[in-house]
């Protein structure tokens, strides 16, 4: 989506203004492939029923997490894909700095945007997602 690119590309300038870079893991992903994600893992509260559809599958989700201007991860309440309790948001025992950066990220997404789910600290979808038709467009087609 055009739309969620532009905000994408708004926190990444002020991202780069505070000396960060993001890293993307995920992001569009069509029908198809969510289909088989579920088929194979279908973890509830973590990855979306392909039959109601996937705001990745719209083009209009991100996740995501943030690196130093080297490249170097920052610390974040656990690594990417972490089905745990510990991956929410509101995990009341994640570091001090883990907890910072996850906020500052989350603020700057919000700010050009977007919105995080509880469960996950990396996810971030685009406010207007919901208006996005779910696509299923391979990705050798870009």
């Amino acid at each position: 989506r055009r739309e969620t690119a532009a905000k994408l590309m708004q926190a990444c300038e002020i991202f780069k203004k505070d000396g960060y870079r993001i890293k993307i893991w995920d992001a569009y992903r069509p029908l198809s492939a969510q289909k088989i994600l579920w088929d194979h893992a279908p973890v509830l509260g973590f990855l979306a029923n392909p039959n109601r559809g996937s705001r990745h599958s719209r083009g209009a989700s991100v996740d995501m997490t943030l690196t130093d201007k080297d490249g170097k991860e920052l610390e974040m309440p656990t690594g990417f894909d972490d089905f745990t309790e510990k991956a929410a948001r509101d995990y009341p025992n994640h570091s001090e700095e883990a907890g910072r950066n996850m906020d500052y990220m989350t603020n700057v997404m919000i700010r050009c945007g977007f919105k995080g789910i509880r469960t996950e600290w990396w996810h971030f979808d685009d406010v207007d997602a919901n208006r996005y038709p779910l696509l299923d467009v391979g990705l050798d087609s870009f």
